[in-house]
């Protein structure tokens, strides 16, 4: 049994040179998970940033496969408008915003991993977007059934699902026949699942070929790219992970984050990630700048030919709110600011 099936506990240990340490015990981690990065010579761990701000895993020491859960869950009716909103819009970069963040999460479902996920969500109040691959979620397989299970707990949350292709196939490669099959039985999934069509897709590798561009097109299909890679597909390290995206928001300002919810270490990056950027944000208010904000992907929705979402009142409201709770949590808990090394800054 793995670490993600038997629940998490873990010391975690910063080093800031070979003679100097740091303990910080039961940090709810990953059991017997210490994850360092290098810094000047010495090794630094994912610890800096909840420490700096607290704890990052607020009770997260459950099974990966919760049976029940405390979110508000949104009824089908309350989602039925969503994804029509998003007919029609141009291709999303994520750029243009403001100090706006999403997160989006590609490859899933996976029964292991996407269900830890939505808890961590959960825990902050965070809605993401999921682009899917079918092929993970066949309700009639023996392994990919349970995963069709965290499918369906993933819409029932309130998340958005999106289309990723069956298989993950670069469409560049394929003939168009396969093409328009990879997208129509993502999208049969997801009108399952959801009850309509999504409007929502990303090419696998980022890749679009011109016939996808044309088919997608004619579907009203919004296709949504990102420019705040997180790299956990390369990193297999919750720290480099934390690094790669941090940099990135530094140097973007904002924008949309991917990442992978197959991965257990890009899970437990998750909230270290959210605390490091309610750090920044409480540091741009001491500088009497605008504060990151942690939005769904309809902020960075974009019409063809010129328009946006409009924001409405309760939008307005959700947004004083947000950043009254910002102001508060900032006067209670006065920080410094994050190290150079953790907003990925060269030495």
């Amino acid at each position: 049994m793995g670490p993600l099936e038997s629940g998490c506990r873990c010391g975690i240990v910063l080093v800031f040179s070979p003679t100097s340490v740091l303990g910080a015990e039961d940090l709810h981690g990953a059991k017997d998970l210490t994850v360092r990065v290098l810094a000047k010579g010495g090794m630094v761990s994912v610890a800096a940033v909840l420490l700096l701000f607290g704890s990052a895993y607020p009770g997260h020491t459950g099974p990966a496969v919760p049976r029940t859960s405390k979110a508000k869950v949104e009824s089908p009716n309350q989602t039925s408008s969503r994804y029509a909103a998003f007919k029609g819009g141009r291709k999303i970069w994520g750029h243009g915003v403001g100090r706006k963040i999403t997160f989006t999460f590609d490859d899933g479902p996976h029964y292991q991993t996407t269900p830890r996920l939505l808890d961590h969500l959960d825990a902050y109040g965070l809605k993401a977007t999921f682009f899917i691959n079918s092929r993970r979620a066949n309700p009639f397989g023996l392994g990919s059934a349970k995963s069709y299970a965290a499918l369906l707990e993933t819409h029932r949350r309130g998340h958005l699902l999106a289309n990723h292709t069956h298989a993950h196939p670069n469409l560049r490669t394929i003939p168009p026949a396969k093409q328009k099959r990879q997208i129509e039985l993502t999208d049969r999934l997801i009108s399952r699942v959801t009850g309509e069509q999504s409007y929502l897709f990303r090419p696998p590798y980022g890749a679009m070929s011109p016939y996808a561009k044309q088919l997608l097109r004619k579907q009203g299909t919004t296709v949504v790219m990102w420019n705040l890679g997180s790299e956990d597909d390369k990193y297999f390290n919750v720290s480099k992970v934390l690094n790669a995206v941090m940099a990135k928001v530094e140097r973007h300002g904002g924008g949309i984050i991917l990442m992978h919810d197959t991965h257990y270490w890009t899970i437990e990056a998750v909230p270290p990630i959210i605390q490091a950027v309610r750090v920044e944000s409480c540091v741009n208010l001491a500088r009497g700048e605008e504060p990151y904000e942690m939005v769904g992907l309809k902020y960075f929705w974009r019409k063809r030919g010129g328009g946006t979402v409009p924001r409405s009142r309760a939008d307005h409201r959700r947004w004083l709110s947000h950043r009254a709770a910002l102001v508060k949590l900032c006067n209670s808990q006065p920080r410094a600011p994050l190290p150079a090394f953790i907003r990925g800054e060269s030495s």
